[in-house]
């Protein structure tokens, strides 16, 4: 949440539903990890179609945004090159305007879902259908993340 741009307040805890059965699940208490899992891998496929609110950011804002998200596309380029390009998508507003986002391709769409990973968390800790589908049908366990700590380094 380091880069977090938004209108909404932002709740004062966050919960992770998980199932105590799962020992991947459990690694959130007993190694203390966290798992980010790629889009492809949601249960519904438009739950990480979240756009990136670009009209709220600064320009410098902006360029950084591009800047983490064109870096592992060109990783093994010199990183001058790939600063200058990430000024210039910035400058041209590349990645924002409607109609570049209407000539995304299925192929660049999918290399980005494969690119990033999410953790979904919720701001109830109460909610009963969270609870059956994440936690084991009301068998497993909620954690709750300080969202203040959540920001800090």
């Amino acid at each position: 949440m380091k880069n977090r741009i938004t209108r909404t307040k932002r709740p004062k805890t966050l919960y992770k539903y998980r199932d105590w059965s799962n020992k991947f699940h459990r690694r959130i208490i007993t190694k203390q990890e966290i798992f980010f899992a790629k889009p492809s891998d949601f249960n519904d496929p438009f739950d990480s179609n979240i756009p990136i609110r670009w009209d709220l950011m600064t320009e410098e804002d902006c360029y950084k945004m591009n800047l983490k998200l064109i870096n592992p596309l060109l990783k093994d380029k010199d990183q001058k090159k790939v600063e200058e390009y990430a000024r210039q998508v910035t400058k041209n507003k590349t990645l924002w305007h409607p109609d570049k986002l209407k000539k995304e391709t299925s192929d660049q769409i999918q290399k980005w879902v494969n690119l990033i990973g999410l953790v979904s968390l919720s701001s109830s800790r109460d909610n009963i259908l969270m609870w059956s589908h994440y936690a084991n049908n009301h068998n497993g366990f909620a954690i709750g993340f300080d969202t203040d700590s959540l920001e800090s380094e």
